[in-house]
């Protein structure tokens, strides 16, 4: 067997590479490396928030504008209506429709539309605000784009029923009467009692020469109380026509190929017994 060192000599040993182990050991956690991420993880997660908490604050009253929408809608209501009463004897058939707008009238109409602007950014879905909008677009003689507006109308509001018939009368104006029909008959079921909607859609009938419908329709205004002295007149001989010129002009002009406008014409002529003379006519439009 090897002969093992000399017991001092051992115990030196091992205290020596007890030392050398320790040194060597000590040294790894003391690396630069580890430090300076720790305190990178620390400090770039305080500096990031702080602006981007204090960025949105400002924009918040801003958002809001500091108006009282109801008292607004009161304002720009009675300047619409000192604008449409203004121009009111120019056109008394269609009181909402002006042929010419004056200086001091564009003035205010151009003060409305200013004044609706922001408040449509805020409610553009309002109701109120939609048919003002539309009444606007109207005075400013832009039928197609006061009609375009009320189509947005939310279904089921009270201003619905209201806006419908607006827009029927708007599209009598424009000579559209096929499609001022169709919205009137269909706010008539909605609203049987609906004087208006029957007065105009008895005109309409009048105006494409479908006298026994119109009568009809008069006698629904009878029956509700509310007529004039020529609808009762027209309702006691059914052959003396009730006629509204404006509107049958209107429509000849936007239709002039539509049969109704050629029946207009010969439909006194029909209820008086004058189909042997007008046969030919018949014909052609059949």
């Amino acid at each position: 067997m090897p002969s093992l060192p000399p017991k001092p000599l051992r115990c030196l040993s091992i205290i020596i590479c007890t030392a050398i182990l320790s040194l060597a050991v000590g040294c790894s956690p003391r690396t630069p490396s580890t430090q300076p991420q720790n305190n990178t993880a620390v400090t770039t997660p305080k500096q990031e928030p702080s602006p981007a908490k204090q960025a949105p604050s400002p924009a918040k009253p801003n958002d809001t504008p500091q108006v009282d929408f109801p008292k607004e809608i009161q304002r720009i209501t009675r300047l619409l209506e000192e604008c449409t009463n203004s121009n009111k004897p120019s056109n008394a058939n269609n009181s909402n429709i002006t042929d010419s707008v004056e200086p001091n009238q564009s003035k205010k109409i151009d003060e409305v539309w200013a004044a609706l602007k922001p408040l449509l950014l805020v409610k553009p879905s309002d109701p109120e605000l939609i048919f003002l909008t539309a009444r606007t677009l109207a005075a400013k003689n832009d039928l197609p784009g006061a009609i375009a507006t009320l189509e947005k109308m939310p279904e089921g509001c009270p201003e619905a029923g209201p806006a419908a018939g607006q827009a029927a009368e708007w599209m009598v104006a424009l000579g559209k009467v096929p499609d001022a029909e169709a919205i009137l008959v269909k706010l008539i079921k909605q609203y049987p009692n609906a004087v208006p909607a029957l007065r105009l859609l008895g005109k309409l009938y009048n105006a494409q020469g479908r006298r026994w419908e119109a009568t009809r329709i008069l006698e629904r205004l009878i029956r509700l109380g509310d007529f004039t002295k020529f609808e009762l007149l027209a309702i006691v001989d059914p052959r003396d026509y009730f006629n509204d010129e404006p509107i049958q002009k209107a429509f000849g002009e936007t239709y002039p190929d539509h049969p109704y406008v050629q029946f207009a014409t010969i439909r006194t002529k029909l209820i008086r017994n004058g189909y042997a003379a007008n046969l030919e006519t018949l014909r052609t439009m059949s």
